[in-house]
C-alpha cells in the first residue's frame, strides 16, 4: 500500500553546526559514504541550513568542499540533493531545452506538477539566471512540437 505521508521529512535531532562538523570530517577523511549518510538523512530544507554554518566555520561554501571530493554521477547527485527545489527546476528546465532535441518529459513533469506560485518563481529566477525569459525559451524549444 502507498503511504500517504510524506517520505523525506525534517530530522528531529537535527543540528546545523554538528551536520556541518560530520560533514567536514567525511570530507577530509575521504569518507563520502559518512557524506552522502548526513546529506540523504535530513530534508532539503536542513541542508539549505548547513551552508551558513560551515562557510562560518571553515571559510568555504560547501558546495565548493564537495565539489573538491566527488565527481561523476555520485557528484551530479550530492549536488542535486543541495539545491534548492527552485533551483533544480530551473537548471532541470535549461538542461531539458539545451543542445539538439527538447527533452519534453521533463518540461512536462515540471510545468504541469508545480502549483502557480511555484512556477512565477521558477519563471522569475529562471530569467534572473539565464537573462531569457521562460516561457520564449520553451517556445522556441517547442513550437514543432505542438
Amino acid at each position: 500500500m502507498i503511504s500517504p505521508y510524506a517520505t523525506i521529512v525534517d530530522c528531529p535531532e537535527f543540528h546545523a553546526a554538528l551536520s556541518a562538523e560530520k560533514i567536514d570530517r567525511a570530507l577530509r577523511a575521504g569518507d563520502k559514504d559518512a557524506v552522502v549518510k548526513v546529506i540523504t538523512s535530513i530534508s532539503n530544507n536542513q541542508r539549505q541550513q548547513l551552508r551558513e554554518p560551515y562557510k562560518i566555520k571553515y571559510g568555504k561554501d560547501i558546495i565548493s568542499a564537495l565539489d573538491k571530493k566527488f565527481s561523476g554521477d555520485l557528484e551530479r547527485v550530492v549536488f542535486a540533493l543541495m539545491e534548492t527545489p527552485l533551483d533544480y527546476d530551473v537548471k532541470q528546465l535549461k538542461q531539458a531545452m539545451k543542445g539538439l532535441g527538447t527533452d519534453e518529459a521533463v518540461l512536462i513533469e515540471i510545468v504541469c506538477s508545480r502549483t502557480t506560485e511555484q512556477l512565477q518563481a521558477i519563471r522569475i529566477a529562471y530569467e534572473r539566471e539565464y537573462k531569457k525569459p521562460l516561457e520564449q525559451e520553451v517556445i522556441l524549444h517547442t513550437w514543432r512540437l505542438w
